[in-house]
């Protein structure tokens, strides 16, 4: 935000802070308003101004949930009198008083300058509980509180042993309220965020988008980040469009939620939506802290290096951030708290997608500062030989040590970890060794150890004595067998055990001692038969068996009676036949036996009122289904691939927002619809109802978003009329169907699916007349012979017609937005209107493989091009000489198979990276291909071209050259080749060739293994054909470098 947008409520704040009458000042306004912002530009101006003594200036983030011993310790840390790294105890009271003294003589005499910033909670006079001197106009001191409009009427913590003493409003001498931003400052913060010149059009839609966010600057920043990378200007008035309809006037969430949407990649939305279930309300973080939780929980792509895998991590912070979708403090990060209430949201709605690869891991037992230490982490890759007492790594408190998949770190010295008495945080990666070295038994203080992938390890005995562990990683050992009997005997801390993918046959008994256990993973222990007593782990709240294919049985009746912390309980893939006893799980939340497929009773779940997933998937000698009016929250229920006939009764209020019954082909019919208010999503893919889908099955789903109803074996389809909030439809290999249903009410339609709908010939013309918003459209493999009015299709993006028996094209001019277009295998398309193609210039995607075309449309307006393909068209003899001319994006261009005998121009295909003439048989020479830089594979198999391409050498991003079956080739010019790529697949003779040769080389198309045993002199490799070693000389220079591998076919 732009210093001038707050320029005056700064200098009031400023002009306050030298008034010696005032002592506190409190910002206060709606949230997002700006007003944490503000207080840092503050807070900058005072210390440039030098207000305040050097090292007195005291910024506290407080946070919904930070009481009263939080924040003392959080000033003592500011202050430097405890480490990132010391634990935070909440019961130690004498512990506080003392921090509380030490602050107070810290700041005595001082004139300090101290931020509260976002206080949630009611308080005054205080400060003496907090150890800070109350400010007066002797020690010039300053405190400046910010807090939310509503914060004095949203919590009472009364009773809460975290505020005790913090009673009364705090009512600064000044309270200053600050407003949204003028309409003039929200535009200007917008084009400083989005960075780019917009038409008048574009900027009227700006102006509408920025009023919706009601001029609040959180919200404005988090649109203009989301749509930073959209320079185009069409494109970015799609995207406005999206922002405008999004939400309403009365809340952010959506508008936040916009932002989440147009997060780059799955692995970031994942990345974000983690961050938000750290901490209860606000998480103040260092930022390596949390790359280390997403790089520990499995949310960063593994990469060959750990050193690329945090960058990775960095990156993904560093989009977030310049989103506005996190907040920056210098070293640390933190979350807003509407922003954090919109991912809640999204992760309560969903949580099933996020928590199915995350979710419960490592963190949650770690909260109170056992990863401190990730901000200095250490990381080292599998040379440690070099390592010594000197190194700078001498006595860390965290080490991340990567082994080499090559396997080139296969011990670890003994001594290794003899001088790190300080580590608490030890992870090896991918280390080939068997034995664990003797001085990691030393580790007194080691509070987190992984073990992962190390899939040599044998023997664990080492660490038996530590014994402030509270997590312990084993996932990935698969070499490991058996752990000794009293292993856990004195691991009385710890809270998270994954033995997932080991080859252990039975647990110890010694896993009955862990009593504080929080999470158990044992997930895809495939020898795993028998479990010990689990009736003292009463503090569990996740269990994961899931793919531990031998286990039978898990316990008695009585084994979950105990387990009332119980949260998730994962038993998928087991070959359990009946579950214990889980009267006693009222806090369970996840219950998950999909692909349990001897499980023959469905369990008892009456008293499971917080049960909000229940998975039964695939357990298919299931069918029957006992009543669920029991289950009140239940959010996901997924019976896929079971055999019930009829679906039980839900719960009157039920809160079901998907069902998903693919493949249940014995179900008899959908009852109960009426209850189904709330869902969104109904999956009847593969589904064969008996009675079929009555004309009311979805009048009761007003809320349905996405419907599932691919392979199913109707003709006809019940009524939509009904489902006005649907955005999804998939129809997708309905053989059966001939008619679809009237779609006047599928206005907010954005996908539809009719593909493979083989007995589908007719559309009425009007059909699409109403799907303003429909996005993509496939019609592939229909009979529709006749394409009704696309023209109210203008935000169509995908229009995929392979296999229709088309033999024109209805008017594409309204169909701007388009970026795919697959008009191929379809014999009946012998020609196409020359501007055809000549509005759509946002395709990307081009198929006219399989048609019968005799020429092409002009392709000059399809500037932004990226693939076209006009492969086997036995109709396609010529191509007009500027038809590349503007393809300037073009990467893939596909001609095989065609009757081409030359090609136009392609010097402008400058971005071009495959280009594909495979069995153009007529096809005798080639245009110039010096330009194509960036060309990767170059295809010209088959052709009868009579010179080699002599400037492959100069494009040195080929890799790949195929060359086979050239009849027309003449002699070449081995003096003209001065490099090959890669990969050269040519039937060429090399029996005399003097130069050298590619990595992989294919001599007469099929590779044949080859081993090369023996090098004679300097020059010449001996090549062994198979296991025969039917020997076959190849003379090479020196200059064939290293050579990998060979392929020969019909080779004397």
């Amino acid at each position: 935000m732009s210093t001038m947008a707050r320029e005056q409520e700064i200098e009031e704040v400023l002009n306050h802070l030298k008034d010696v009458n005032v002592k506190t000042i409190t910002l206060w306004g709606k949230e997002g308003v700006g007003k944490t912002w503000t207080a840092r530009s503050v807070m900058h101006r005072a210390i440039k101004e030098n207000l305040f003594d050097n090292d007195s200036i005291i910024w506290i983030t407080v946070g919904r949930g930070c009481g009263g011993l939080r924040l003392i310790w959080k000033i003592a840390q500011e202050l430097s009198f405890v480490t990132d790294s010391a634990d935070y105890d909440n019961d130690e009271e004498e512990s506080m008083e003392s921090m509380v003294e030490r602050i107070s003589a810290s700041l005595m005499g001082k004139r300090f300058f101290l931020i509260l910033d976002d206080i949630d909670w009611s308080s005054q006079n205080f400060f003496d509980e907090l150890g800070i001197p109350y400010p007066d106009g002797q020690n010039g001191s300053k405190i400046l509180i910010t807090r939310s409009d509503i914060s004095v009427d949203i919590i009472d913590r009364q009773n809460d042993s975290n505020t005790s003493g913090l009673k009364t409003a705090i009512d600064g001498d000044v309270s200053l309220h600050l407003n949204s931003l003028s309409e003039e400052d929200a535009l200007k913060l917008f084009h400083e965020k989005k960075c780019i010149k917009v038409s008048q059009h574009i900027n009227i839609l700006v102006q509408h988008v920025v009023e919706k966010c009601e001029h609040l600057p959180l919200v404005i920043v988090v649109i203009a980040g989301a749509l930073k990378d959209i320079n185009d200007s069409s494109a970015l008035k799609d995207a406005l469009d999206i922002a405008v309809n999004s939400g309403n006037s009365n809340s952010y969430l959506q508008l936040l939620q916009f932002g989440y949407n147009m997060l780059p990649s799955d692995s970031i939305r994942n990345c974000f939506l983690y961050f938000a279930t750290l901490t209860s309300e606000v998480c103040d973080i260092h930022y390596n802290e949390l790359v280390t939780y997403w790089i520990m929980e499995g949310l960063i792509d593994e990469f060959g290096q750990i050193e690329e895998t945090y960058e990775k991590g960095h990156a993904v912070l560093r989009e977030l951030i310049d989103r506005g979708m996190i907040q920056q403090r210098d070293d640390h990060v933190s979350m807003h708290y509407l922003i954090r209430k919109m991912a809640l949201h999204i992760i309560d709605k969903y949580h099933c997608k996020i928590f199915a690869k995350a979710g419960f891991g490592l963190t949650e037992p770690l909260k109170n500062g056992i990863w401190r230490s990730f901000k200095k982490i250490t990381l080292m890759d599998y040379v440690i030989n070099a390592y010594n007492s000197r190194s700078k790594i001498y006595n860390p408190c965290a080490l991340l040590l990567e082994g080499d998949r090559n396997g080139l770190l296969r011990e670890i010295p003994k001594a290794f970890f003899l001088h790190m008495q300080r580590l608490q945080f030890l992870a090896l990666l991918q280390v080939k060794t068997k034995l664990l070295p003797s001085s990691l038994s030393g580790l007194e203080q080691l509070h987190v150890l992984l073990l992962r992938k190390c899939d040599s390890l044998k023997d664990v005995s080492t660490i038996q004595g530590l014994r402030k562990l509270v997590v312990l990683d084993f996932s990935g050992c698969k070499a490991l067998k058996e752990i000794p009997d009293g292993f856990f005997d004195d691991m009385h801390y710890l809270q998270v055990l994954d033995l997932s993918e080991t080859s252990l046959k039975q647990l110890p008994p010694s896993l009955s001692n862990l009593t504080g256990l929080r999470q158990l993973f044992l997930k895809g222990c495939l020898y795993l038969e028998k479990l010990p007593s689990l009736e003292a782990l009463r503090k569990l709240k996740v269990f994961d068996l899931s793919d531990a294919a031998s286990i039978k049985e898990v316990g008695n009746d009585n084994s979950f009676n105990y387990m009332s912390h119980l949260q998730v309980l994962n038993l998928s893939g087991t070959a359990i036949e009946f579950l214990p006893e889980l009267c006693n799980l009222k806090n369970l939340y996840q219950l998950l036996l999909a692909n349990c497929s001897r499980l023959r009773q469905f369990p008892q779940i009456k008293a499971l009122e917080k049960l909000e997933v229940l998975d039964v998937s695939d357990a298919s000698t299931l069918s029957e289904v006992p009543t669920l009016d029991c289950l009140p929250n239940l959010k996901v229920l997924n019976f896929s691939g079971t055999s019930i006939q009829q679906l039980p009764f839900f719960h009157n209020d039920s809160m079901l927002h998907q069902l998903l019954l693919r493949g249940c082909t014995c179900l008899k019919s959908l009852q109960h619809p009426r209850v189904l208010v709330k869902l969104e999503l109904l999956d009847l893919t593969d589904t064969k109802i008996s009675n079929g889908i009555q004309d009311e099955s979805f009048w009761f789903m007003p809320n349905l978003q996405i419907l599932y109803l691919s392979k199913s074996f109707v003709k006809e389809l019940p009524s939509f009329l009904n489902l006005m909030n649907l955005r999804q439809l998939f129809l997708t290999k309905c053989s059966s169907l001939t008619t679809i249903p009237p779609s006047e009410k599928l206005t907010r339609l954005e996908v539809l699916d009719l593909s493979g709908a083989k007995a589908l010939r007719i559309i009425d013309e009007k059909y699409f007349d109403h799907m303003i918003s429909l996005q993509i459209l496939k019609l592939s493999g229909s009979q529709i012979g006749k394409l009704p009015s696309l023209s109210m299709l203008r935000n169509l993006t995908e229009l995929l017609l392979s296999g229709c028996p088309l033999r024109n094209l209805p008017d594409l001019k309204e169909l701007t937005k388009l970026e795919k277009l697959d008009l191929s295998h379809n014999s009946a398309l012998t020609e196409l209107q020359k501007q055809s193609f000549q509005h759509l210039h946002q395709l990307r995607i081009l198929n006219l493989s399989y048609t019968l075309l005799e020429s092409v449309p002009d392709l000059k307006a399809l500037t932004k091009l990226e693939q076209l393909d006009l492969s086997h068209n036995s109709a396609l003899m010529e191509l007009q000489e500027e038809s590349f001319q503007n393809l300037h994006q073009l990467r893939i261009l596909n001609l095989s198979y065609t009757l081409l005998e030359s090609l136009p121009s392609i010097s402008e295909l400058t971005n071009l990276q495959k280009l594909l003439l495979k069995c153009c048989s007529r096809l005798v020479g080639l245009p110039s291909l010096r330009k194509l830089s960036k060309l990767e594979v170059l295809d010209l198999s088959g052709t009868k071209i009579v010179k080699f391409p002599y400037e492959t050498s100069e494009l040195t991003c080929l890799k790949q050259l195929d060359l086979l079956c050239l009849e027309e080739l003449g002699d070449v010019d081995w003096g003209e080749i001065t490099w090959l790529p890669e990969v050269v697949n040519w039937d060429y003779n090399i029996s005399n060739t003097p130069t050298g040769w590619p990595d992989i080389l294919s001599i007469g198309g099929d590779d044949v293994p080859i081993d090369f045993t023996c090098i004679i002199g300097h020059d010449i490799i001996m090549l062994y054909l198979g296991n025969n070693h039917d020997r076959c000389d190849v003379v090479c220079s020196d200059l064939l470098g290293e050579l990998k591998f060979v392929s020969i076919r019909g080779y004397p």
